[in-house]
């Protein structure tokens, strides 16, 4: 099959859709299949992407010029509709409810009389919307979005909790449906080497009691902020977070001027790397104000990691509290406190990666490809 995959952004940037975007492109082109991944030009912040034709790990990008945006997420790229008017496919695959290219997408699959699937990736609820954007997603919703909806011949959801919101709030057949979770690269399920972390980034390890992890997008909605007290509180333990900058890195920077033990990486970093990140962790912290899924938990408890994480949004329902603690993500004593008590009770976080083999096949990449493609089969 010729299939599009279509996201508001791709690599360079970084974030959990285009990750799910890459490694499901990969997937599918080791099946066989033919697969580009069709976005804008834009890089959130800065200069747009210059070029507007490349690849990332062997799949081919095609880029549109972004002429406006009407939020921080939100690109209207019209390009796009044209390339699928003229270019044939099987599957347009688009990436993300409430989103113009969705539109686009849709209407040029209809006139071509091609198949379009949508993966929401969990839109429902956030914290972080402006009153303006608030109005708009109602708008949408009681207008468009059922419109939208409807139309669709599959909806892919990465949480059931979403399926109820579709058949209840936008009246969704169910049979339109399928929840189908986000995945874990085979890759991060292989030991990483922590001694490479301590090397590149000439950490001595002698120096620190333990070492927390964070990963994700340097943004205020990632919540790194909330970790003042327990940097501040906890010198002899080193926090390093890893993630590219969302226009965030500067205020970060700021915040925790005065603190020696927290290193911040702002750039995009390697699968391979990312694991032997993971492996010198003890603890992993996702202290987001939402979190649509937080996949970035099983990559660390894959490695190894003992999972404090914000309870907002998907996270319980991604990782369950058998492997997980969850505390709200603003709450500065809980994180000191729930940090401190992991560290100080190895049984603890052992109970916690209890059977973590057998809790993380379900979510291989590999295997969940072959449902996806299932989808793609049965609709065409």
């Amino acid at each position: 099959m010729k299939i599009f995959q279509i996201s508001t952004f791709f690599h360079p940037i970084t974030g959990g859709v285009e990750s799910h975007v890459a490694v499901l492109s990969k997937y599918l082109k080791e099946e066989g299949h033919e697969v580009t991944v069709l976005t804008s030009d834009s890089s959130k912040i800065g200069q747009r992407i210059a070029n507007k034709v490349g690849s990332f790990e062997g799949i081919p990008i095609k880029r549109f010029l972004t002429l406006f945006a009407l939020s921080e997420y939100h690109r209207f790229f019209p390009g796009l509709f044209f390339y699928l008017l003229k270019n044939d496919f099987d599957i347009a695959h688009v990436h993300g409810f409430r989103k113009f290219e969705t539109y686009l997408a849709l209407l040029a699959a209809k006139l071509k009389r091609k198949r379009i699937v949508l993966t929401s990736h969990n839109p429902f609820p956030t914290t972080t919307r402006s009153k303006w954007s608030e109005f708009l997603i109602k708008l949408h919703d009681v207008t468009f979005g059922k419109f939208l909806l409807n139309k669709l011949d599959k909806i892919i959801t990465i949480l059931p909790s979403e399926q109820e919101i579709f058949i209840n709030k936008f009246h969704v057949t169910p049979t339109k449906l399928t929840t189908i979770f986000n995945g874990i690269n085979p890759l991060m399920l292989e030991q990483g080497n922590a001694d490479n972390f301590y090397k590149e980034y000439e950490i001595d390890k002698s120096q620190w009691d333990a070492v927390v992890i964070g990963c994700g997008r340097l943004n205020y909605a990632k919540g790194f902020q909330f970790l003042q007290k327990a940097v501040a509180s906890l010198p002899k333990v080193l926090f390093f977070i890893a993630g590219g900058d969302d226009g965030y890195y500067e205020e970060l920077k700021r915040i925790y001027y005065a603190n020696s033990n927290i290193i911040f990486n702002a750039k995009y970093i390697p699968q391979e790397k990312l694991r032997d990140i993971y492996a010198a962790g003890d603890i992993f912290v996702l202290p987001s104000i939402h979190e649509a899924t937080g996949g970035v938990l099983l990559e660390a408890l894959a490695q190894g990691c003992g999972i404090i994480s914000s309870d907002k949004g998907g996270t319980i329902e991604y990782l369950t509290h058998k492997h997980g603690i969850f505390i709200d993500p603003k709450d500065q004593e809980a994180w000191l406190r729930e940090i401190t008590n992991l560290l100080s009770n190895p049984s603890k976080k052992e109970k916690l990666l209890e059977n973590k083999g057998n809790f993380l096949k379900k979510y291989r990449w590999d295997l969940l490809t072959q449902k996806i493609l299932k989808v793609y089969e049965e609709i065409n």
